[in-house]
């Protein structure tokens, strides 16, 4: 697969030496309050980078992606498009602090839904936020996106939200 573009941003499968950069996501306490509830050690980041390159590898156009920025190269998150059952994919995206409130998530969400409407085996897209996720919620809608479920996933509160797509 080639690599994905959006107007700031490019998009690139994480890769067996780019840890470090997946590292810096998921030990900061702030990006992953709304996502598991606290940071993962060491041990189990190791574990669920493993799992990531498995799904990059096995899904050539799916996946999960190191976020960079066009003009500087710098690291600034990570996007993800995994396929689920029934023709469904999962989109999601976290970022570093420092970059948030600058647009990008909209940008990433938007780039992500473009790539999935492309894929010929994916009817609908959906996305798992907390609920408390004022900024996720608002991208989300503005995506186009409904809400679906509200409940628990993995243990957490969590709203899940729906978008089908035109393939």
């Amino acid at each position: 697969m080639k690599s994905l573009i959006s107007k700031r941003l490019y998009y690139n499968k994480f890769t067996e030496g780019e840890f470090d950069d997946y590292l810096q996501l998921v030990l900061n306490p702030k990006v992953m309050r709304m996502i598991t509830g606290k940071p993962l050690s060491i041990k189990e980041a190791q574990k669920k980078f493993e799992t990531i390159r498995q799904i990059n590898l096995e899904f050539p156009e799916l996946g999960y992606f190191k976020i960079t920025k066009i003009e500087s190269g710098e690291f600034i998150g990570m996007g993800k498009l995994t396929a689920m059952p029934n023709q469904e994919a999962e989109l999601g995206y976290s970022l570093l602090p420092h970059n948030w409130g600058k647009g990008y998530g909209t940008e990433i969400s938007t780039a992500l839904i473009l790539h999935a409407t492309a894929q010929a085996n994916i009817l609908n897209l959906i996305a798992i936020i907390d609920p408390e996720n004022e900024v996720s919620k608002r991208i989300l809608k503005n995506g186009g996106f409904i809400l679906k479920e509200v409940g628990f996933y993995d243990d957490l509160p969590s709203e899940i939200y729906s978008l089908k797509t035109l393939s």
